[in-house]
């Protein structure tokens, strides 16, 4: 089990590092326009006749500097970072399904199914063509109120179904609340603070919202976040392996 969990990790890493480099693509075609410009002033600079050739360069250059200070261009990095933000949420929530999926498919002997709890309860519209026990687990879970996009119920599953504690440092926690909350409100309310959203985060103490406030997302917040995910994947794939051994 230990290699498919390990390789369901690396999977998850490599889809946030991808999710992260669709908002590092404006900073790239900066970063090449300013190479063939400097290219350019070079060669000019070797003929020595092209002195007003080099100065436009060199303005050209200095306009690349504060291009992504601009204020058109700081709205539109900031709905990449909103919309990053709603795509690793959603990765998550698939590394943590294909998690109890390959264990109810390939270990199902790995589950401890709480004493009381011992029927599994499924949808019969699920029944489908290519349908496994891992689905069948899933779905249990699913109608047992169980939310792989929420941490407490990631939390609790992990403890009811897979006889593990987890344990979640303060930082990652709090990074991991604030990016499902912020997704609710990217995709359903416009991006705009809600009382809900007010509620889910009310002990994270570095937010400053208001009911009605518009979420602002920076370059930091957003690295934070991704590197939260990537490290309680990591603490989760690490916790069931030791059980497992």
């Amino acid at each position: 089990m230990n290699d498919a969990l390990t390789n369901l990790l690396a999977d998850f890493e490599d889809r946030l590092e991808d999710i992260s480099n669709v908002g590092g693509i404006n900073a790239s075609l900066v970063g090449l326009f300013r190479k063939n410009l400097e290219f350019l002033k070079e060669s000019a600079g070797e003929t020595g006749r092209m002195a007003g050739l080099i100065g436009k360069i060199d303005t050209q250059l200095k306009t690349l500097d504060q291009i992504e200070k601009l204020p058109d261009f700081q709205d539109k990095y900031e709905k990449l970072r909103e919309q990053s933000v709603v795509l690793i949420v959603g990765a998550f929530e698939v590394f943590i399904t294909d998690i109890f999926k390959l264990i109810g498919n390939d270990y199902p002997s790995f589950i401890k199914w709480p004493e009381k709890d011992k029927k599994v309860a499924i949808d019969i519209e699920l029944f489908k063509e290519h349908f496994t026990l891992g689905d069948a687990f899933v779905a249990h879970l699913e109608n047992k109120q169980y939310s792989f996009q929420d941490l407490g119920s990631i939390v609790k599953a992990c403890k009811d179904y897979l006889g593990i504690e987890v344990v979640v440092e303060d930082g990652d926690r709090n990074n991991i609340i604030k990016a499902t909350s912020y997704r609710h409100l990217i995709v359903h309310r416009n991006s705009t603070v809600d009382r809900q959203f007010l509620h889910q985060t009310r002990r994270l103490t570095d937010l400053r919202y208001k009911e009605g406030d518009r979420i602002s997302i920076s370059e930091d917040d957003f690295t934070s976040v991704q590197e939260s995910f990537v490290s309680f994947a990591g603490y989760l794939i690490n916790v069931i392996i030791q059980r497992e051994d």
